[in-house]
Order: structure tokens, then sequence, then C-alpha cells
């Protein structure tokens, strides 16, 4: 597993490899993932994670702070837009003290800060699909090697520990710390089990696979098995009310 220290997020998306949010992509719409390859966006969508993302991984070195209480003025909007311009993620008064609030609440845990200590920020790997020998990439946000961890910090809009899930295939320990965007922004670091780990796996070799056999085809379709009519079934939550 190939480690590559100090690419930029522009480099890594010229690395050959396809990363896991591709193979999401694919099997949540083959059209759709095609569709936008064809036709790059090159809009920087703002969010309070990425900000957040930003000060606890890079230095905030992509966060710009506009001092003003919100963006209704015409002048606070044009500041706003050139930093977006600029690749930046911009934060009025009240977003840049949310923002400062949860990477203070996630560098006070001890466990974040352990594998911070211990580990590298913003790493990326290179290898291959051992199935289909496939170029595989990943930019991780926190590498712990000596600990084989991988930490993800993730924002959600509270810190439910029962709706929180993520099935991303992982050889290593795979930890996240999640927390709430509102405050008191509370937080926690969960692990992914067996079972969690075994469905990603799955889920990685059926996009793999589909991915190949659009490429291979040159057919892309709207979604992966769709013949005909389909059937849509209640969520379970309103089965259960």
């Amino acid at each position: 597993m190939p480690i590559h220290h100090g690419i930029t997020e522009a480099e890594y998306n010229a690395m050959p490899g396809l990363r896991n949010s591709a193979i999401k992509g694919v099997l949540e719409s083959p059209a759709l993932y095609k569709h936008g390859l064809d036709h790059p966006s090159t809009a920087k969508h703002f969010t309070i994670g990425s900000a957040v993302h930003s000060l606890l991984l890079e230095e905030g070195k992509t966060v710009v702070h506009v001092e003003v209480n919100d963006w209704k003025t015409k002048a606070a909007q044009e500041k706003r837009d050139a930093a977006l311009a600029d690749g930046k993620y911009p934060l009025n008064n009240a977003e840049h003290e949310q923002a400062q609030a949860m990477t203070a609440r996630l560098r006070s845990d001890p466990d974040v800060a352990r594998h911070m200590r211990a580990g590298q920020t913003e790493v990326t790997i290179t290898g291959h699909d051992d199935r289909t020998f496939t170029p595989i990439k990943a930019r991780l946000d926190i590498l712990d090697v000596e600990a084989r961890t991988i930490m993800d910090p993730k924002t959600t809009a509270t810190a439910d520990r029962e709706s929180f899930g993520n099935t991303d295939p992982a050889e290593w320990r795979f930890l996240f710390a999640v927390i709430s965007k509102s405050a008191p922004y509370q937080m926690f670091v969960t692990e992914l089990d067996e079972d969690a780990l075994a469905l990603g796996r799955r889920d990685r070799d059926r996009g793999l696979d589909l991915y190949l056999e659009c490429q291979r085809t040159s057919k892309w379709p709207d979604f992966p098995g769709q013949v005909g009519i389909t059937t849509t079934s209640l969520p379970r939550w309103a089965l259960l009310s």
C-alpha cells in the first residue's frame, strides 16, 4: 500500500485509480456517475463540515473569516463569492464561531488527540483491487500507521449513535469521530463492526464489477438492475409508527 504525503486535492483528483465515492456513485446510478465524469463541476460548495475539516486537519488554510454577521448585504455576498471562487470556505462571524467550537471539541477528545499526535493527516494511498486488479486510491483524514488505525471526522445534524452508520470497507481499524453541528457539539468515536465491514466489502465488489461492466459495454444505465416497473416499499420507520 504506497503512502503519499503532501499531495494536494487537485493532484489527488488527477491521479489514476477509482476512489470509494466513485464506486458508491456507480452503485447509486451509473448514468449519473458518467454524466459527472463527462461534465465535471468546478463549483465549490460550502458546508460547515468542510470548514471544520480544514481547521482540524489543515490548520484552516482553506478557511476565510469574513467579519460580517450574515450574508444579506451585497458587500458581504461579494466577499463570500470571491472566497469561493478562490477555492476557499468563507465563514461569517456566527459560522466561524461554530466551526472553531466544533474543532476545539474534536481536538479535546483523547482518542482524536492521540491519533492526530501519532499519525499524519491528509494522506493519500494507492494500490490495486486484489480481485479485479483495478487501480484504486483513497485520501485519508488521519492515518496512524503504528496503531494501524484510520480515523475519519464526520459532522452530523445530531450526534445520534443509533442513526450514524457507514459501510466503507477497511482492512485496518477504522474509527469515525462524529460531532453534532449544533451546540453543545456532542461527539463520540465509533468503530465499524464485522457485519458493517463485510457489507462494505460486498458493496465495493458489486460496485467494481458494475463499473467494469459499464466500461466494457459503454452502457451506463440509470439505475443498476432496473428492468421495467419497480416496486416501492414504505420505509421501516413508517411501518413502525
